[in-house]
């Protein structure tokens, strides 16, 4: 089966749009890594040395993300220096004092469960779905 150079945009957006519909928020901030390094690669040589880079047909097709996101009249927040985790985390920590927000981070990045909350739940992305995770949900799997 040949996928074609659109695949991880198509899906992204089959996600993105399923989690609009199913849970209706108020309000919507997407992050995106940058290219540049961030504080923590300023900070250690070595900041994820080790890992892979991502791979170039997923980085050819965030261009195409992007225009995607903004033809549908959402924003996209990108800081120069911070990862789009550290943007989530940042979003997540202002509805957390708020206290009367609920925060609703998807991610694919297994490390934003640690932004679980009272007021803040995850759904992680896998290849075609996601999976809800509220404070319940990850001590049932986890504890």
């Amino acid at each position: 089966h040949h996928k074609n150079k659109y695949t991880h945009c198509y899906g992204f957006l089959n996600i993105f749009l399923s989690l609009l519909s199913n849970y209706e928020p108020d309000s919507v901030a997407i992050a995106f890594d940058l290219k540049a390094p961030t504080f923590r690669h300023k900070m250690y040589d070595g900041y994820k040395a080790n890992r892979k880079g991502m791979p170039e047909e997923l980085a050819a097709q965030l261009e195409y993300a992007h225009k995607a996101v903004r033809a549908l009249g959402f924003h996209i927040i990108e800081k120069e220096g911070f990862e789009a985790d550290d943007i989530l985390g940042t979003l997540a920590a202002y509805g957390d004092a708020a206290g009367d927000v609920q925060t609703l981070i998807m991610t694919g990045d297994r490390d934003s469960l640690q932004l679980i909350s009272e007021h803040t739940a995850v759904l992680l992305a896998t290849n075609t779905d996601y999976v809800y995770f509220d404070r319940n949900a990850f001590f049932e799997k986890y504890a």
